[in-house]
C-alpha cells in the first residue's frame, strides 16, 4: 500500500517523528521493520492525513511503501500507546520512496 512517512533529519538520517520524540531510523529504498520487541510502525494514508495531523508541517514528509499491520497500538518495548490520532496506519514495513517535501 502507499501512505505518507513524516521524518526528522538527525545529520544525515531520516527518523520517525511522533511529537517531538525520534525512534527509527529509514533510508530511501530501504525496507524498514520494528526493532525486536518493540510494536508496529505509524505512516498516514493520504497527505489529507498528513495535513489534518500536522498543518502547515515544514519537516520532511516522504511517499512510502508499507505493510498494514494487524496490530492496534504502537507499542515501544516498555508500555503500548493506544492515543493515537486517527489519521494514523500501522505498518510491520515502511519502505520511503521518495521525498515530497
Amino acid at each position: 500500500m502507499i501512505g505518507y512517512k513524516i521524518c526528522l533529519i538527525l545529520g544525515s538520517k531520516f527518523v520517525s517523528f511522533c511529537f517531538g520524540r525520534a525512534g527509527v531510523e529509514y533510508e530511501i529504498g530501504k525496507v524498514t521493520k520494528p526493532s525486536k520487541g518493540h510494536g508496529p510502525l505509524a505512516v498516514f494514508k493520504t497527505l489529507e492525513d498528513v495535513e489534518q495531523f500536522y498543518p502547515d508541517c515544514k519537516l520532511p514528509i516522504f511517499k512510502c511503501k508499507y505493510t498494514p499491520s494487524k496490530r492496534i497500538y504502537l507499542f515501544n518495548g516498555v508500555c503500548k500507546e493506544y492515543d493515537l490520532p486517527s489519521e494514523t496506519v500501522l505498518a510491520t514495513k515502511v519502505e520511503l520512496l521518495e521525498r515530497i517535501q
